[in-house]
């Protein structure tokens, strides 16, 4: 059994599991894996990551969802990170660290919102871990997917400041929607690539944004 097999194996979410499987055959729809327990099973593409490739030889970790006697393998399901968690972070499985909501655009980038249950516990270190050394290896086991930890806040737009990830001149509320300015060298990075950290933080607060410079904000 390797290492991820000894830390992950048998850590279980509502008949999740995580599994390490070695992927021993492929065409262009199935993977066929072999699994910690000498089995072997197919995986479809589709619950794979979508930018990524496979490497016959290579071990991937997956979660094994068993509903009612059916058995299935995936890397798309939102305990992937969770039960990762639980093995990284001391804190998360002892219940000192609550995840809250997880957000992901499989293979690219996540947002996980935390919050702690402890006084004195910041949980986003607890989870990011000394030297950033639990986040990586978690980015690693999720085959370079970005993950960001967001303090949860019971004030709104604390949170919102929280889920954007940089800093943050004025926010406006509309009905189900939010305007949040930013500075202009910031914009970019609050944006993300594509649209992605908008589109995230969007999902994660359950509203629509829209980030906007601030030296726009009267144009």
């Amino acid at each position: 059994m390797n290492s991820i097999d000894y830390l992950f194996y048998d850590e279980n979410e509502n008949n999740k599991t995580l599994v390490t499987g070695e992927l021993v055959r492929l065409n262009k729809d199935v993977g066929v894996f072999r699994f910690s327990n000498g089995e072997l099973s197919n995986v479809p593409v589709t619950e794979f990551y979508p930018n990524k490739k496979w490497d016959i030889g290579k071990k991937y970790i997956f979660v094994k969802n068993n509903f009612h006697g059916k058995i299935s393998y995936t890397v798309k399901d939102n305990s992937l990170i969770k039960l990762l968690l639980d093995g990284l972070s001391p804190e998360v499985r002892r219940g000192d660290v609550r995840i809250i909501k997880i957000v992901r655009e499989i293979g690219i980038r996540s947002k996980v919102t935390v919050a702690s249950t402890v006084e004195n516990l910041n949980p986003i270190d607890a989870c990011v871990g000394p030297s950033a050394g639990r986040v990586r290896s978690l980015s690693n086991f999720l085959e370079g997917e970005r993950v960001d930890f967001v303090n949860y806040s019971s004030n709104i737009e604390l949170y919102v400041k929280n889920a954007i990830g940089v800093d943050v001149d004025k926010i406006i509320f509309i009905d189900n929607k939010v305007k949040i300015f930013v500075p202009p060298h910031l914009y970019l990075a609050a944006v993300g690539g594509g649209g992605i950290n908008s589109s995230i933080a969007s999902k994660l607060l359950d509203t629509n944004i829209s980030i906007l410079r601030s030296d726009h904000e009267n144009q």
